[in-house]
Parts: structure tokens; C-alpha cells; sequence
């Protein structure tokens, strides 16, 4: 069986799947738990269902006890790290939940509304220092509009 990255996230856990669960004759019954009507409706729901993953509460707990001490560019930049190596199921849910702390700086000097996005756009462009893109992470926004008066040049990153 070939190797899948876990940033391929539906294609890892059915590699998953396929490893753990017996006598499978198509896809559906993958996504089948012994004791529900439905099958679920991803490989990736399927295995957190059935304890073969784990699902992001840890970086949930380091992004709070980060709020604690870090500024928030520092809040971005591990942000990121935890986008790129953590490989988190639902990193959506992570930036919604953290975004008014990952813009806070931002939001001294403009709305709240522009201050989330010019940070999303400072994770955007820290992932492009790493050689990644937001496509690399399908389960998070793709389509931000930014305000186009804001510098972006931060000589903190480019350190």
C-alpha cells in the first residue's frame, strides 16, 4: 500500500481505514460504525468516530495557553507551525475560534473586520515564507479580501 501524507487529509484516513477495518467490500462500508444507521459522511469523521485519530483540542490548548503570553504576530507565526506540522482535522474551526487573537495588534489601528483579515493575509504570507499556500489546506477560508492600504512589510518576519 503507498504512503499518504496527512495533509491529504480524506485520502490519510481512508489508508487508515483500509488498515483497521475488516471485510470492507466498497467505500460506504468504511465509512460504517458498527451500531449506526448512517454511514458517516467522511474517511476523516470515521476514524475520529472510531479512536483511530484524534481530533484538535490539543492545539486548541496550546493556541489558549499561547494567548496568554505571546503578541499576536508571535500567535501567527505558531499559527502556521501548528498548520504545517500538526496537520490539525478542522483548522477552519482552530482560525475562527482564535482569529480576534491572532489580529489583536491589527485591531489598535482599523476595524475588526479589516484586522482579521490582514492577519489571515500575514498567515498567508508566512506559509508562503515556508513554501506553502492556504491550497495546502483546503478546510481553511481560500477567498479573503484584504485591505489593499495596509503595509504588509514587518521586518519581524523577514528576520
Amino acid at each position: 500500500m503507498h504512503s499518504v501524507s496527512p495533509t491529504n487529509q480524506e485520502q490519510f484516513h481512508l489508508r487508515i481505514l483500509l488498515n483497521h477495518v475488516k471485510r470492507a467490500t466498497c467505500f460506504e462500508d468504511l465509512k460504517r460504525i458498527e451500531g449506526q444507521d448512517e454511514p458517516c459522511q467522511t474517511f476523516t469523521q470515521t476514524c475520529l468516530e472510531l479512536g483511530l485519530v484524534e481530533d484538535d483540542k490539543e492545539w486548541e490548548r496550546v493556541l489558549n495557553e499561547a494567548k496568554l503570553s505571546l503578541m499576536p504576530y508571535q500567535m501567527r507565526m505558531l499559527f502556521v507551525r501548528l498548520l504545517i506540522h500538526c496537520n490539525p482535522l478542522a483548522s477552519q474551526d482552530l482560525w475562527e475560534t482564535f482569529k480576534s487573537d491572532l489580529s489583536d495588534d491589527f485591531a489598535r489601528n482599523m476595524s475588526a473586520e479589516n484586522a482579521i483579515k490582514n492577519a489571515y493575509r500575514e498567515i498567508q504570507r508566512i506559509l508562503e515564507i515556508e513554501n506553502k499556500s492556504l491550497a495546502d489546506f483546503p478546510t481553511m477560508p481560500q477567498n479573503v479580501e484584504y485591505d489593499e492600504d495596509y503595509d504588509m512589510y514587518d521586518p519581524v518576519y523577514d528576520q
